[in-house]
């Protein structure tokens, strides 16, 4: 009998695990395979953060973009990471989505240090990662309209757009004399020996951009992912990034991750993405932002007007 009743006693305790973890929600991320996105993620399930906050991170690591945002609207995910300019035309298109920001990082213009200024890239070649819409080159166009009172596009010898990985060894040949391109590339071209010769974020300053907003950020649907969830993530979003930031030990295990070929690139990458961790959105930072997409209408071509969105200020609100 007393067999019997450990037994029964056995399957009751084995059921009620079961339940339980049946009932802890799951939050599907959609990102790129190889994106600094999964430093943090990573950092999140490693650390247990995700169960801290009662829920479970489920990372699903894709191809490219477009593999992303199909998975999001197909909803096979329910988070992504996209910038707020996307969320406002889905916002735009009925959508109650919202975007919490994930880094201030980006871009740069890198060159081999032969060249001092910007208004000094006329008449050179310049790749472009990111393409004609990139809004790093975007910005670095309406600094040259307005510092040095030309169109860069059109007084440059040569725009050539590209890969990362492509530009880069553009660069290293000559055949190119600067670059535009993502925080993480920058960050490995200048452990490599080139110059960072100007940022996105002080771009934004020089036109009245201050402070520079978010970018890019996580993106969701309230239809789908309910506030209590969301902000479960957020939460430990939050507690990965005070981990990244002040405990260099928390970095060891992402070294694979990083693909960091010998320490001053590792020590970049992780200097470089502390550097971006963004502050708390505030209403100056939605201010700042409703700016920028005004700056950015005025001055992009027709083709980014059309894939701006009305701003909507409610975008930035996480509940």
């Amino acid at each position: 009998m007393r067999i019997m009743h450990l037994a029964l006693a056995a399957l009751l305790g084995l059921g009620s695990a079961l339940t339980a973890h049946a009932e802890t929600p799951v939050l599907r991320i959609a990102v790129l395979k190889f994106g600094t996105v999964n430093w943090l993620m990573e950092t999140v399930t490693r650390n247990g953060l995700d169960r801290a906050e009662g829920y479970r991170l489920e990372v699903i690591g894709l191809a490219g973009s477009p593999a992303t945002t199909i998975a999001f609207q197909s909803g096979d995910a329910d988070m992504i990471v996209k910038d707020w300019i996307w969320a406002l035309r889905q916002r735009e298109g009925g959508a109650d989505v919202r975007f919490s920001p994930y880094s201030t990082a980006l871009g740069a213009l890198m060159t081999r240090g032969d060249v001092s200024g910007l208004c000094e890239l006329k008449g050179r070649r310049i790749g472009i990662v990111g393409g004609k819409l990139d809004k790093s080159w975007l910005l670095f166009q309406a600094r040259a309209r307005s510092e040095c009172g030309f169109e860069l596009a059109e007084v440059a010898d040569e725009v050539l757009f590209g890969a990362p990985p492509l530009m880069s060894r553009q660069l290293d040949t000559g055949d190119v004399d600067a670059v535009s391109t993502f925080w993480h590339w920058a960050a490995r071209m200048e452990a490599g020996g080139k110059t960072r010769m100007l940022g996105v974020t002080p771009t934004m300053a020089s036109l009245g951009i201050d402070p520079a907003p978010a970018f890019i950020g996580f993106v969701w649907d309230t239809g789908t992912v309910d506030a209590g969830l969301s902000g479960a993530f957020l939460k430990s979003v939050a507690a990965a990034r005070r981990l990244l930031l002040t405990d260099d030990a928390a970095w060891e295990p992402l070294r694979k991750r990083m693909k960091a070929d010998d320490e001053k690139t590792f020590t970049l990458l992780r200097d470089r993405f502390r550097e971006g961790i963004p502050p708390d959105w505030t209403p100056e930072a939605t201010d700042a932002a409703a700016r920028l997409h005004a700056m950015l209408i005025s001055e992009a071509p027709p083709a980014f007007r059309k894939q701006a969105g009305t701003f909507d200020p409610a975008v930035f609100s996480t509940h």
